[in-house]
């Protein structure tokens, strides 16, 4: 059984996969080859049939698209501004800490992993003062220290 599959197709599973692909990496490259070669499945649609024009569209729209895309892309999704974490803010802690121990406390709403910095047990209502944040882990200390 011979199965033939048109450049069209090929060109449209090339880019759903390299689209796919993107989700995976997040590099920003791969979503725009796999966009490139949608448009190269598109423009056969249309009519095109000459396999080094569309090597060379695809080759032109994945290069002009990184080119010009990639970077404001990375921007419009890049935090603006730098989360400054609340570091020296003081909060009064939802769950018991043990020394250098870690745990779930609540902090603006939502369930934040907080590393005790310090060699004393920090209770529940204990304030503390916020030493650092590195993503969603608050590093405390007792007030003073």
């Amino acid at each position: 059984m011979d199965i033939e599959l048109s450049r069209t197709i090929i060109w449209a599973v090339l880019g759903i996969g390299l689209v796919s692909l993107e989700v995976v990496t997040g590099t920003f490259f791969l979503l725009f080859f796999g966009i490139a070669a949608l448009l190269v499945a598109a423009i056969r649609v249309a009519g095109l049939d000459l396999f080094w024009a569309e090597l060379v569209l695809f080759s032109g729209l994945s290069g002009a698209l990184v080119f010009l895309l990639r970077g404001r892309l990375r921007q419009a999704i890049k935090p603006h501004g730098h989360f400054r974490g609340d570091a020296a803010e003081t909060i009064t802690l939802s769950a018991g800490l043990t020394p250098r121990g870690q745990g779930q406390i609540e902090y603006h709403g939502a369930p934040w992993t907080a590393v005790n910095n310090s060699d004393v047990a920090l209770p529940a209502g204990t304030r503390v003062h916020i030493v650092k944040v590195e993503g969603v882990t608050l590093f405390v200390a007792p007030k003073g220290d």
